[in-house]
């Protein structure tokens, strides 16, 4: 049943074997042990269903890093890596970062002996073969390591291996992770920084998935007061509302507008507001820090929390956060993947704070990659499929959307529960980029895409 889908699965995405993929950026086959493996790094652009701002950026088209890794020509495991525009010490990597890291450890591969590997999976079970302690092993000593971008990258390969044996041993990931059967967790839809008539389709838009609204605020106070009096105004509309409201800052805000949100907005919302996050810079200094904590407890006293995001990068962030702030915002592409993201959870609930499960923008297998986090979060935010184009969207979503109970649930499939959909879908996902869109992506002085390649080859 669901381990012949993974198989399939696998077949629909050897459609690039022997055509031209435009998109594939980096590609190996080599044979570990007897077992052919193939790794492949594929560009995914993304459309957005509409402009999504926020205090840094405002993006109607994103392109994302899609990992597979293939055992055998028959099973395949995927990630996705969500990549927004860089930002100075917090949005680190693009596409051609990822292809540097991906070459880099294609070059390690070869140069690493057989024997040499380290156990792949350390929550209790050894039943991981050897080929995936191998790989594993290559990705934890690649040289690329050192660079500031291969967090987002080991990532990417991290959680495609984990997808890749869930789906081997027909477990979902979370069961691998925490030996949970199930997941039901309230999930946020994020509201960018755009016009009103935007707001509203976005909002109404949301509503058809979630009651659970996260809004982008900026500086501008009376911007905040008129946005969640819309909010609240079409929240009053539906019958038996229950959900909750969120506000991001995403490192724009300051002690002072932060005061004037709380008296302006946030106290008059307060029996809806769940946090803000992250109003302060990503980097606090020390002689700022006793202010944060004043907000910080201004806020809980309205029983509003404080998260931290941008922030919030690895285990090691969460020692400097913990006074002045309520709770931790866990992201895949900052921490590295699944392991650390445990190991954040694990430190995080011995500081009692909150574990908020966030993703970038991006495709269905981006979104269930957080969402295999669930049975360890107190709420999620992991609803970025939902800005992009159904178009855009290659794969099936790996959780199930509860309305009349406000969460998402978990679906039972194994690995990240995603499918690929239909061969035709693929194959235009595979070819409809235009030269424009092509052109933009050089990698290490180089052109990557193939098919500019021959273009230039037959001038």
């Amino acid at each position: 049943g669901d381990v012949y889908k993974r198989q399939i699965n696998a077949e629909y995405m050897g459609l690039n074997q022997g055509i031209m993929d435009p998109l594939c950026l980096n590609e190996k086959t080599f044979a570990h042990q007897g077992m052919k493996i193939t790794i492949r790094h594929k560009l995914l652009p993304l459309k957005l269903r509409a402009t999504f701002g926020t205090s840094h950026s405002s993006t109607t088209e994103r392109t994302n890093s899609l990992i597979e890794i293939n055992l055998a020509d028959k099973y395949s495991g995927y990630s996705e890596i969500g990549l927004p525009p860089k930002k100075p010490g917090c949005y680190l990597a693009d596409p051609q970062d990822i292809a540097a890291w991906m070459k880099g450890l294609f070059g390690h591969i070869d140069k690493i002996a057989d024997e040499e590997a380290i156990p792949f999976y350390k929550f209790g079970t050894t039943e991981f073969p050897s080929t995936f302690s191998f790989l594993f092993f290559a990705m934890e000593t690649c040289p690329e390591n050192d660079k500031e971008y291969s967090t987002a990258a080991k990532n990417g390969f991290e959680c495609a291996l984990f997808d890749l044996f869930g789906g081997m041993k027909g477990k979902p990931v979370y069961s691998l992770l925490f030996g949970a059967e199930s997941f039901a967790r309230p999930c946020f839809y994020s509201l960018g920084i755009g016009s009103e008539e935007e707001t509203i389709k976005n909002i109404e838009f949301a509503f058809k998935h979630t009651e659970y609204i996260k809004v982008k605020l900026n500086l501008d106070v009376k911007r905040a007061e008129h946005m969640f009096a819309l909010l609240d105004k079409m929240c009053n509309s539906r019958p038996n509302y229950s959900g909750k409201w969120a506000a991001d800052m995403n490192t724009n805000g300051s002690v002072p507008v932060c005061m004037e949100l709380l008296e302006k907005v946030f106290k008059k919302y307060k029996h809806r507001f769940y946090m803000l996050e992250q109003p302060f810079p990503f980097h606090v200094p020390d002689s700022e820090i006793k202010e944060w904590v004043k907000v910080k407890e201004a806020y809980e006293k309205e029983g509003i929390l404080i998260i931290a995001d941008e922030s919030m990068v690895n285990s090691s962030s969460i020692d400097k956060l913990k006074p002045f702030v309520s709770g931790i915002n866990i992201k895949l592409e900052k921490c590295g993947g699944f392991r650390e993201a445990v190991k954040c959870v694990e430190i995080a609930k011995k500081e009692h704070l909150k574990i908020w499960i966030g993703i970038m923008v991006g495709t269905t297998v981006l979104s269930s990659m957080a969402a295999m986090l669930s049975p360890i979060s107190d709420y999620n935010d992991c609803a970025g499929d939902l800005l992009v184009s159904d178009e855009s969207q290659p794969f099936e979503c790996g959780y199930i959307w509860d309305l009349k109970n406000g969460v998402i649930r978990s679906n039972g499939k194994p690995g990240l529960g995603i499918e690929l959909k239909k061969k035709q879908f693929l194959f235009l996902f595979l070819i409809s980029v235009s030269y424009t869109h092509l052109r933009a992506h050089e990698t290490l002085r180089y052109l990557v895409c193939r098919l500019l390649l021959e273009k230039k080859t037959q001038k």
